[in-house]
């Protein structure tokens, strides 16, 4: 069986991807195909590269700076068929500051993982414990 085909989609940083990289999984069970940054620099570009992994950066900036959501679904289809062409099992988010919209969730239901390294006492805290209850 060919090994599952992944993309992760961040801002200025891969939060977690470097981690990945070592995993003794990758090759045989999935493959890191390509990391898509949606500002003009990502901090792990340069190792990500020397490790074998493709990296492009599409600056969305321009796109939803003007809330013009024709020109940012223009983007999300370009998006879309670049991780299809590229045969994409898995889209997965990592420190990914924007939306996704229609063009790419259409094209990959139920295959969008959204990770959030987030500070999980903040549901012992007053005010984190109002945001797990709403949930």
């Amino acid at each position: 069986m060919d090994p599952l085909r992944i993309a992760f989609l961040a801002s200025r940083h891969a939060a977690g991807v470097v981690s990945l990289l070592g995993d003794p999984n990758r090759g045989s069970a999935w493959e890191l195909s390509i990391v898509i940054g949606s500002e003009t620099q990502l901090a792990e570009a340069e190792m990500l590269e020397q490790a074998g992994v493709a990296v492009e950066l599409r600056p969305i900036r321009a796109v939803s700076a003007f809330r013009n959501l024709r020109a940012r679904e223009d983007y999300d289809e370009q998006l879309g068929d670049l991780l299809a062409r590229m045969k994409i099992d898995y889209v997965i988010l990592s420190g990914y500051e924007y939306i996704l919209t229609e063009p790419v969730l259409a094209r990959f239901p139920g295959r969008v993982l959204a990770l959030h390294p987030a500070d999980l006492s903040l549901r012992d805290r007053v005010w984190g414990e109002a945001i797990f209850r709403a949930s």
